[in-house]
């Protein structure tokens, strides 16, 4: 995640997904925010903010408002969301995690093992990786999150809680792709972890569970069909 690409089309899916998964998920009492954010960089990317171009979010005219509003004000900032989502998430504690630390590899065990258990209970848990998951075996690349983080974050949350993953997706057919991460994943993680996805053909999110989830499935079903994306709920 990089402040320069804050507001983009990506977000308008990212930050409504996580408003349906909240909505339909009583037991979730907290949103942790683990951004992995990186420095900008000069001239690399952040334009894409045409929301007319986007699938998902769109029907969302709170979050649009307040993301054309940072946009225009030029506020691309992760810390722009505490105010909105206190508004907006009535009654769930919000968190961004170390929201003032750059994210480097030679950090990321610090990183990873400093985070409170209590931001782990009763939470959604969105990662924010520049890229998403490592293509590798322990990628040493700051804009990957590794899969024994993913481990580590699994293993610490309580049953209650689930974790949302955001990837670009490379040039590979999308369906295969989504199978072949979901299957790394349980392998990687524990073969008992539920794995679902939402797509909307560009970038995709992983959502793991201890528990299988109705409430989720149906949101997110729903929330494709409303929106025309492609959605995985088989478990």
């Amino acid at each position: 995640m990089k402040n320069q690409y804050f507001a983009d089309t990506r977000d308008l899916f990212k930050y409504d997904l996580v408003m349906r998964i909240v909505s339909a998920n009583p037991q979730v009492k907290q949103f942790t925010f683990i951004p992995m954010l990186t420095r900008n960089r000069q001239g690399d990317g952040g334009e894409e903010t045409d929301y007319s171009t986007a699938k998902a979010g769109t029907n969302n005219l709170e979050l649009i408002t307040f993301l054309k509003d940072c946009l225009r004000n030029n506020r691309r900032d992760i810390t722009e969301l505490e105010n909105f989502f206190a508004n907006s998430l009535e009654g769930i504690r919000f968190t961004i995690y170390k929201q003032d630390l750059f994210f480097t590899c030679a950090e990321r065990t610090r990183y990873f093992d400093e985070i409170n258990e209590k931001l782990l209970r009763s939470a959604l848990i969105l990662v924010d990786p520049d890229t998403g998951l490592e293509p590798g075996n322990n990628t040493a690349d700051e804009k990957y999150l590794r899969y024994r983080e993913v481990k580590l974050l699994y293993e610490t949350m309580d049953r209650k809680s689930m974790i949302l993953i955001f990837q670009f997706i490379p040039r590979k057919e999308r369906l295969s792709y989504f199978a072949s991460i979901s299957k790394r994943l349980r392998a990687e993680i524990a073969q008992s972890v539920n794995v679902y996805y939402v797509s909307d053909n560009e970038v995709v999110f992983f959502i793991l569970t201890k528990e299988e989830n109705e409430r989720l499935k149906g949101a997110l079903s729903l929330y494709a069909k409303d929106s025309s994306l492609i959605v995985g709920l088989e478990p």
